[in-house]
């Protein structure tokens, strides 16, 4: 027995006279061959919602709705990793390039038209559309308000060490020309790009370590992060000329192990997709170190794309990111406020309940 496959279905290997048997218990209602339509995202023909084996066979690739891209635009799992070399090199003699590799997948390039192809090969087992990761937490200065949580149950940070994937930090150098806030509490700083862990662009990375632990020092101690007494671990993944988060690896367990082997308990990251409100291998990777390593926790934020069409008081579903729609992480995101071109105006409170007429959603 393999995967489980949504709905009510699993995927697995059986002999003739095994699959005559299970067709004979009385809980089982189909069985059938893994077609190669069954391997392919709707989301590559343009279908957001769930669609029934009977709804795919009329459905095809939209071969316009992902377009080759230097990052890539596709992912495709193999059933074995063993068979990734021969998946891989399919992929480049239909005139693909592979972008990345990982255990049991391959992220690539590749005209859609030819996506048939390699649905059709025995060893693959899925393929999903790529969308480059974004950032998010980017107008969140001065909303962040923890005093409650210091004064009244002293929680600062002490003794964890939190990690941090993002853009990159400050200099990029764990010393004395490290940014007052961090120096002397960094455990670690990877440059998973190779160009540099120094935060050149943006300063997304930087701003997003201070929220989470900067302890103030440059401000005398009025500016904090909310776990201002907590040890770091930094993972830059911004390429430094293209400003593309190129530092993600195609499977996440590798980020998430390399700051777990360094100490971290606390994996935060302000990044994902615009996959919105699908369930990717992004999500999978995010279950399945989180099942495999209880001691960790795992966030994301939600993104920055959440919208109130119908203006009642709640995010409208399909809002969050492939990887904040993991099971197990922790996704964090704020109460809906008044977001201007000008950036962040002030916080929900301010403007309820005239602007906002329900209470805030809890859940």
């Amino acid at each position: 027995m393999h995967n489980y496959i949504p709905d009510n279905a699993f995927l697995i290997y059986l002999s003739s006279q095994t699959k005559e048997n299970v067709e004979k218990l009385p809980f089982v209602n189909w069985i059938g061959l893994y077609e190669p339509v069954y391997k392919v995202s709707p989301l590559l023909m343009g279908i957001k919602k769930k669609v029934s084996p009977g709804e795919l066979s009329t459905l095809s690739i939209n071969t316009e709705s992902f377009k080759p891209a230097p990052a890539g635009n596709v992912n495709v799992l193999s059933h074995d990793p063993a068979d990734i070399k021969k998946v891989s090199q399919e992929i480049e003699k239909l005139g693909g390039m592979i972008i990345a590799t990982a255990k049991n997948r391959v992220r690539a390039s590749i005209d859609l038209s030819r996506a048939d192809k390699i649905a059709k090969m025995a060893e693959v087992k899925w393929i999903e559309p790529y969308t480059p990761p974004k950032l998010f937490n980017d107008v969140a200065a001065g909303i962040i308000s923890v005093q409650p949580v210091w004064d009244n149950h002293g929680l600062d940070g002490s003794e964890q060490i939190v990690a941090v994937a993002d853009t990159g930090l400050d200099t990029g150098v764990n010393d004395a020309t490290m940014h007052d806030d961090f120096e002397g509490r960094i455990v670690s700083i990877h440059d998973r790009v190779g160009d540099g862990a120094n935060d050149v662009k943006s300063g997304h990375g930087t701003h997003v370590a201070g929220s989470v632990l900067g302890n103030g020092s440059r401000s005398g101690g009025d500016i904090r992060g909310m776990a201002f007494a907590a040890s770091l671990v930094f993972q830059a993944l911004e390429n430094n000329t293209t400003e593309d988060l190129s530092g993600i690896p195609a499977d996440l367990n590798q980020l998430f192990q390399q700051a777990y082997d360094d100490g971290a308990r606390i994996h935060n990251n302000s990044w994902g997709d615009s996959s919105h409100g699908q369930y990717t291998t992004d999500s999978q990777d995010i279950d399945e170190f989180m099942w495999n390593h209880k001691d960790m926790i795992i966030l994301f934020a939600a993104s920055n794309d959440g919208t109130d069409a119908n203006n009642d008081g709640v995010i409208d579903n399909d809002s969050l990111s492939s990887q904040a729609c993991s099971k197990n992480c922790i996704t964090v995101g704020a109460s809906e406020n008044n977001r201007s071109t000008g950036g962040y105006q002030n916080t929900y409170g301010h403007y309820w309940p005239g602007d906002y007429s329900t209470n805030p959603s809890h859940r």
